[in-house]
């Protein structure tokens, strides 16, 4: 009977997922290193196309035709803003409960920054018209999400008992904006589920890069809400994207736009993962990522 009702196919999202969790496992591999993670991010399409670096996150030349030419514009203005929130973070540790040195994921940080539109269709289509999410226009829905720049650190949200899940990460994020938020925590649990990483030899859900993406994913699921309340006519369409969890516009909703992230440590293969979860959910979000090696660098040294 069992063979004769074979499951149903995976999502092929899910699919993906769940190949490369076995090859890790296989493989037991949880980063790429300072080198490879490069080569694995420029394959993937997540290098600045400005960036003429090929392997060397540390390049410094300012000659054009060197390939160890500077880091894009933004990427040194990241990396000022992530030794600033280290040194912080270091002087205001109470006691020293983890180790002391290298790259413990709960001092490791990220900065991002990012310049978004969020488009919601009308179901007959017409995207003539543009509003914002107060109006009460009938016609396409256009807003714009910006961050010039700000830091995202470690999160325990995800390592607590299950029932637990998303509790912190809305806590947190409602008084960021002294709870204004119109996301609910079952929508945070759902953007958690949408930007899973991989289980390399420990849970690497906290992980700042994640929390990054997570934050990025809700202030859209933010404004989706929004509209929502604001304009009933979009009620179905915001329903099905998230359900769905795709900002492609396939089910009425599109985002694009460019989002820049930089951590001071190479990248896992679990953030990997999440990196590119992030990137076929949203399809037309320009990501280009960066990074140093505290190896080098000792900013998470003690």
């Amino acid at each position: 009977a069992a063979a004769a009702c074979p499951p149903p196919p995976l999502e092929p999202l899910l699919q993906a997922r769940e190949d490369a969790q076995r090859i890790i496992e296989k493989l037991q591999v949880d980063f790429l290193g300072p080198v490879f993670t490069r080569a694995a991010l420029r394959d993937l399409g997540f290098i600045d196309p400005s960036d003429r670096r090929v392997m060397d996150p540390f390049a410094t030349s300012e000659d054009p035709d060197d390939e160890a030419a500077p880091p894009p514009a933004w990427g040194a203005t990241a990396r000022r803003c992530v030794e600033d929130a280290l040194t912080k973070l270091k002087a205001e540790l109470p006691f020293m409960w983890f180790d002391r040195f290298g790259p413990h994921e709960r001092r490791v940080q990220c900065w991002i920054s990012y310049d978004l539109e969020v488009e919601v269709q009308e179901s007959n289509g017409n995207s003539n018209k543009t509003c914002h999410p107060s109006s009460s226009s009938t016609s396409t829905a256009r807003a714009t999400l910006v961050e010039p720049g700000r830091i995202a650190n470690f999160s325990l949200d995800e390592h607590r008992a299950l029932n637990q899940h998303g509790q912190e990460t809305l806590a947190r994020l409602s008084a960021g904006k002294r709870g204004e938020v119109a996301f609910t925590l079952n929508d945070v649990r759902k953007a958690q589920q949408w930007l899973r990483g991989l289980f390399a030899q420990h849970d690497r859900a906290g992980h700042c890069e994640r929390q990054a993406l997570l934050e990025v994913t809700l202030e859209v699921v933010d404004t989706l809400r929004q509209y929502q309340r604001q304009e009933p006519q979009k009620a179905d369409i915001v329903a099905k994207t998230l359900d769905q969890g795709f900002f492609d516009g396939s089910a009425g909703v599109t985002v694009r736009g460019e989002l820049r992230m930089f951590v001071c440590h190479f990248y896992c293969i679990s953030c990997l993962a999440a990196l590119s979860n992030f990137a076929r959910r949203f399809p037309q979000v320009r990501l280009s990522a960066d990074y140093d090696d505290c190896w080098k660098t000792r900013l998470l040294d003690v």
